[in-house]
């Protein structure tokens, strides 16, 4: 019986035992698109009634990414200034997913690997395995 020739995906998982940096990018774009928002006056405005201040504490970064979380349908009602930031996030969470999939997918290879590496030790030790 022929061996099939393995896809571009399960050649790049055999290659490489960690994740490439280039497949985090698009959870890059996700935090990237929410900074972005974050940084909308406007939006905290019409959504909260105030703004929120840039610098008052050392969480401040976290209130407002919050902040943006919660004021994301406001957001999205103005699509027509705001399409490129939102085309933005959309892109980097389809992107992501299928990031995950192939991560998944890498994960249960190497775990795979790396059991079948610990039955062939403990063989050889004659060692009973887990």
């Amino acid at each position: 019986m022929p061996k099939r020739h393995l896809t571009r995906d399960e050649r790049a998982i055999r290659r490489s035992a960690g994740v490439p940096m280039w497949r985090l990018l698009p959870f890059a774009m996700i935090f990237v698109a929410l900074l972005v928002m974050s940084d909308d006056q406007q939006l905290f405005r019409a959504c909260l009634g105030h703004s929120i201040p840039m610098l008052s504490n050392k969480f401040a970064v976290l209130d407002r990414m919050i902040g943006a979380l919660v004021c994301s349908p406001d957001y999205v009602r103005d699509f027509s200034q705001h399409w490129l930031n939102i085309s933005v996030f959309c892109l980097g969470a389809v992107l992501s997913l299928q990031q995950l999939f192939w991560m998944r997918r890498h994960a249960a290879y190497w775990q795979a690997v790396r059991q079948r590496e610990r039955l062939e030790r403990a063989q050889k030790t004659g060692q009973p395995s887990k």
